[in-house]
């Protein structure tokens, strides 16, 4: 069975400005934390849940807000964590190619890189601006009626299959605003060779950390019955980290596929 081989002590990367890296020393669990809690400053994402939370709002009811949200971040959580296992037996599939796997997981983080810091550089000009336009009029109409829906407080249960697909469609469609992000990290965990257990560990582990923002948001909206979205401008800064960390990823893979 293929097994990543883990730098020496004496034979590490080093990166200009920054000196000798070694990733292997932080955990995985450490890199779940990190990766999902940048990739989980998506403002597609987020911007739907407020839309959602928006509407169940009028309701003035804790228990359909609790529903409501509840379903919405469930589903996303679902759907995203799919998408990243279907990735995951891509790469896992590709292990046995060890000079490809870390090239191409390498090409990906200075590619992702690449994309956030140009990100950044718009959202300091214009404000964080969700750009995804692929899917967004099915979108549209899955909104639409949900919102009338609520607004002709009709079946609740319809309001809820609504809110099921609503989510469902955002979380495909805005996946390749982020993808870098848990493209590399299902990469990490096909080259880690962990058992199935311990993998969903680490997957909810990231799926947590990713949704943990919108969280957030739900509970103040449940306990204070009004909507609060995060700062813009830690979105943008928030950023900026993402293409920091993804280039750190890049320029460590790309150099440990040169060592072969």
């Amino acid at each position: 069975m293929y097994k990543r081989q883990v730098p020496q002590q004496g034979n590490k990367p080093s990166l200009p400005f920054v000196g000798k890296i070694n990733l292997a020393k932080y955990a995985l669990p450490i890199q779940a934390v990190i990766l999902g809690f940048l990739d989980g400053f998506n403002i597609c994402s987020l911007g739907a849940l407020a839309l959602i939370l928006g509407l169940v709002l009028i309701f003035k009811q804790r228990k359909k807000i609790l529903l409501f949200g509840g379903i919405f971040l469930l589903t996303t959580a679902t759907v995203y964590g799919l998408l990243i296992i279907l990735w995951y037996q891509l790469f896992s599939f590709l292990a046995s190619y060890l000079r490809a796997m870390e090239f191409l997981i390498g090409l990906l983080g200075i590619g992702g890189g690449i994309y956030f810091l140009k990100q950044f550089i718009k959202f300091k000009k214009q404000g964080p601006v969700c750009e995804v336009k692929t899917g967004k009029s099915t979108a549209s109409k899955i909104f639409s009626k949900i919102q009338t829906s609520v607004q002709k407080s009709e079946n609740i249960l319809l309001i809820m299959f609504g809110v099921l697909i609503f989510a469902a469609v955002i979380t495909i469609v805005e996946f390749p605003c982020s993808a870098v992000i848990p493209v590399i990290f299902a990469g990490i965990l096909s080259q880690a060779q962990i058992s199935v257990f311990l993998y969903f560990i680490y997957l909810l582990i990231y799926l947590f950390f990713y949704l943990l923002d919108e969280i957030i948001v739900f509970l103040v909206a449940v306990f204070t019955m009004k909507l609060r979205v995060s700062s813009p401008k830690f979105v943008v800064w928030i950023t900026l980290i993402e293409a920091i960390v993804l280039f750190a990823l890049g320029f460590y893979y790309l150099l440990g596929s040169a060592r072969f």
